[in-house]
């Protein structure tokens, strides 16, 4: 009859690099009344199409009703909302890098029908954001291999809190191949770009390894080993950023490197050692 249709709108979020959802990007939503998230919307798929987000069938607003909607991005992540509201999402995936690495990010709100405007989400990121940048002083140097080993990148999340199941080994998933820093590059980003990892609460174990030669002196490969928890960073958490920057300084010192820790919008502070 009269009933208006529930809708839905995002607030701004910053997705990785990109701020904002593209045409196309989907979320799932569960909500309902009479404290059931589930009653109305039941992990129903919510699509941006030329900037409005649209589902179908449409619900409608029963009078006088207070609602609580779930929603998480993306929809194709398999997450599941049980009637009290606790979101789960089993055995996420976080190995990918780059452009095909996945942004997982959560939201809740409450409405009713008389607030008569679409349903807002903000999302928040449920992943820490690191990127690891190798810097040359100046010397011409070929980095043969590196990895990125101790750090998990799978585990399922339930209730804001993550159940880690895997962890990165020199085997894989994060290794990058044969890199050349020369005169005209002197700087390169390792493992495809950015990566979107499970929060660590403890990285005792995890370590950046690189094999590299100086010039053309590919018979005189080097090692070296870094331990990414130091007395200023013991943790990842989620939605922040973390920009290692591996020096490779000249004549065969040993390698350092600084971090950046910032929030995902990157504004916050510099911490160097």
């Amino acid at each position: 009859g009269d009933a208006s249709p529930i809708a839905f709108r995002t607030a701004e979020v910053t997705k990785a690099v990109v701020t904002g959802f593209n045409d196309g990007d989907a979320f799932s939503v569960w909500g309902g009344y009479d404290n059931n998230a589930t009653n109305v919307f039941d992990d129903v798929t919510v699509t941006n199409s030329n900037g409005s987000w649209t589902y179908s069938p449409y619900r409608y607003w029963v009078a006088d009703k207070e609602y609580r909607f779930y929603a998480v991005y993306p929809a194709t992540v398999g997450a599941n909302v049980e009637a009290n509201g606790t979101i789960t999402v089993t055995d996420f995936d976080a190995s990918k890098t780059g452009a095909e690495a996945v942004d997982l990010m959560t939201a809740s709100a409450e409405a009713k029908e008389g607030d008569k405007a679409a349903v807002a989400f903000t999302f928040n990121h449920e992943l820490a954001w690191l990127s690891f940048t190798v810097i040359s002083e100046g010397d011409e140097v070929t980095i043969t291999s590196a990895a990125l080993t101790g750090v998990d990148y799978k585990g399922t999340l339930s209730n804001g809190s993550w159940n880690n199941q895997a962890a990165s080994t020199p085997d894989g998933p994060f290794k990058s191949s044969q890199v050349s820093l020369t005169a005209n590059a002197l700087s390169a980003t390792l493992f495809g770009g950015d990566l979107l990892l499970i929060p660590a609460m403890d990285l005792t174990d995890a370590q950046l390894s690189l094999t590299y030669y100086y010039g053309d002196k590919s018979t005189d490969v080097k090692t070296s080993t870094i331990s990414l928890s130091t007395a200023a960073v013991t943790t990842w958490e989620k939605g922040k950023s973390y920009q290692y920057k591996v020096n490779i300084p000249r004549n065969a010192v040993d390698v350092s490197f600084t971090v950046e820790v910032n929030n995902w919008i990157q504004d916050d502070t510099t911490i160097e050692w």
